[in-house]
């Protein structure tokens, strides 16, 4: 989710698929409030018979990446950097420290949309 993807290799049902070029994810905070990330990713098949369309894909990794958000944010794991996006937003020091982003973060809903394409 940090879009540092650059040639990975992943079984989804069955099939091995690698990824074609770097992964584009964007990630935000809402003005609801809800912790927002958007996955673009191109794969290509390697091996494998192609079970799943393109939209099962996008919503399989939907499920997982908001899974595992919400595992982070159970551990009081900030390893997505929603916080770096949160300190941009506040003016000052003093404005920061008011937020208690610790808290805020615990009860922010969680937002994922991916979008898939297999070559």
């Amino acid at each position: 989710m940090m879009g540092e993807a650059q040639r990975r290799s992943t079984f989804i049902d069955g099939s091995l698929y690698r990824t074609n070029l770097p992964t584009r994810v964007r990630r935000q905070i809402d003005e609801d409030g809800t912790l927002s990330v958007h996955i673009a990713m191109s794969l290509r098949q390697e091996a494998g018979e192609e079970a799943m369309t393109q939209e099962e894909i996008a919503a399989t990794i939907e499920r997982e990446a908001v899974s595992v958000l919400l595992r982070l944010r159970a551990a009081s794991c900030d390893a997505a950097g929603f916080g770096r996006i949160a300190i941009q937003k506040s003016i000052d020091i003093p404005s920061w420290e008011a937020r208690n982003w610790p808290d805020e973060y615990e009860r922010l809903g969680v937002r994922v949309s991916a979008e898939v394409s297999v070559l």
